[in-house]
């Protein structure tokens, strides 16, 4: 018989306490997608609600309905939903709070304090009240770690599914991370990493150039010199060299659009971002701090939180919610450096 823990009860309660607040303000919810004002609480979720009201009174084909499952699952659930914004917010709280429990079996956390940490995230926290991908980004994500740990398959393909409910490139960094860091090689393979790093670095030019991933026309207008300077460097083949400035300028980018538009200026999300850029480098600094045992395992979950989003941030989009997948994996090494008791499992 499989014993409730303490924290899995709060974690319970937490679900509870958030899904009656989404009742609760299910009028208010729906008001705030059918105008702007839930870009307060997540950056897409009114656009979501305006491209349902597009597609709600057409016939749609088998194709068109497939491409809004794996390209605007927000928009598919809102027409499963016919329109309740409340129901499709319901579901992805749910999702989130489920991989939350599964993640905390697999890591045998024995305290709140992790679930806590991950709730309180901004892009998570303040899209419980709202359509929000981030929320099935980060649940994905958990599910994957819980793969990771406990190796198994059915964890994977629930991961994919979920993930895929975010954004569909996302298959991406599941073929990386499992081809650089596969679960059962005992130590880091910089070797592979290295010539990931260098094959990525002389593809990426080829895959922008082609305007069929990663860039629009005109997107990088108005971003801001340093983003122009990433852009141009990465298709003159220095992704390599760049990688990791341009990991950190994505975070610190919106700190400083915060500090000069402010909090509540036209740009709603500024607020939201910058709770998340602090909150990513206050995480990053207590998994970075530490005494690390490099040759251990677990060692490598630091390292797949620097690296794992390399194969997408070429990119010339420059926000940095698309790559907060990182967030849990730093998470995940700060609750099992110290620990002896979690084994891999073949």
């Amino acid at each position: 018989m499989c014993r409730v823990k303490h924290n899995e009860i709060t974690l319970f309660m937490l679900y509870v306490m958030v899904s009656f607040v989404v009742v609760l303000l299910d009028g208010n919810i729906q008001n705030w997608h059918q105008g702007d004002f839930s870009y307060w609480f997540s950056s897409d979720g009114s656009e979501y609600y305006r491209i349902y009201t597009k597609f709600s009174s057409q016939e749609l084909s088998v194709y068109e309905t497939l491409r809004l499952a794996t390209v605007g699952m927000p928009v598919a659930l809102l027409l499963l939903f016919d329109g309740s914004v409340a129901s499709v917010v319901l579901l992805s709280n749910t999702i989130f709070f489920l991989s939350l429990f599964i993640y905390g079996r697999a890591l045998k956390l024995r305290t709140s304090s992790t679930f806590l940490v991950i709730i309180f995230m901004p892009a998570i926290l303040f899209g419980f009240v709202a359509i929000n991908k981030e929320v099935f980004l980060i649940s994905g994500t958990l599910l994957f770690l819980s793969y990771y740990v406990t190796g198994s398959k059915k964890l994977l393909i629930l991961s994919i599914f979920i993930m895929l409910m975010s954004r569909s490139y996302m298959l991406v960094f599941f073929v990386y991370v499992i081809a650089v860091f596969p679960r059962k090689l005992v130590f880091i393979s910089y070797k592979r990493l290295l010539m990931s790093i260098i094959s990525i670095s002389l593809i990426c030019p080829f895959v922008l150039s082609s305007g069929q991933f990663g860039t629009a026309e005109n997107l990088l207008e108005g971003s801001g010199s340093l983003a122009q300077f990433f852009g141009d460097g990465i298709r003159s083949g220095f992704y390599f060299i760049l990688y990791l400035p341009k990991f950190f300028f994505l975070i610190l980018m919106r700190v400083w659009s915060a500090y000069m538009e402010g909090f509540f200026g036209l740009y709603q999300a500024n607020l939201r971002d910058f709770l998340l850029s602090i909150y990513s480098i206050w995480l990053m600094i207590w998994a970075v701090i530490s005494i690390h045992r490099y040759n251990s395992y677990e060692f490598r979950y630091l390292v797949m939180g620097l690296f794992s989003p390399f194969p997408l941030m070429f990119s010339d989009i420059v926000h940095w919610r698309y790559y907060i997948f990182v967030l849990p994996f730093f998470i995940t090494y700060i609750v099992v450096r110290n620990r002896d008791d979690i084994k891999l499992k073949h």
